[in-house]
């Protein structure tokens, strides 16, 4: 239902909850593919792929390691977290090369550039019937 929320999210444009689904579909892939990689720690493929996923949602790699690190209380995967979020990156840039915040940020000002045209236009009178 997460996966479903994120794209219901980024298709009505609305920016700011895009960032909890996105943290949640890239823990639930990472779990997915915790079962590839027994001898490693499911909980350290969940924070990869939840660093991963997020920075291929926004585009944003430092942003999603940051806030990736600060969930884990271990230093030492900071660099895996790191090269996830560029993998992630990289990854989203193939499929679309504009960042999601561009997007939303492009969409609003097409909308407020309408709205001012059209609170500029004159007022046209109707014409009355002779």
């Amino acid at each position: 239902f997460k996966y479903l929320a994120n794209v219901v999210n980024v298709w009505s444009g609305v920016p700011g909850g895009s960032l909890s689904p996105a943290l949640a579909v890239g823990t639930g892939i990472g779990y997915n593919v915790a079962h590839w990689f027994p001898h490693v720690a499911p909980s350290a493929i969940m924070l990869l792929g939840m660093a991963a996923y997020l920075s291929g949602v926004a585009q944003t790699p430092l942003t999603a390691a940051v806030i990736c690190l600060e969930i884990t209380p271990s230093q030492n995967l900071a660099l895996p977290i790191l090269a996830a979020a560029l993998l992630g990156r990289a990854s989203s840039a193939l499929i679309c090369r504009t960042p999601m915040y561009n997007v939303f940020a492009a969409r609003l000002m097409r909308e407020y550039e309408n709205q001012r045209a059209q609170d500029a236009a004159p007022a046209v009178a109707p014409e009355s019937a002779p």
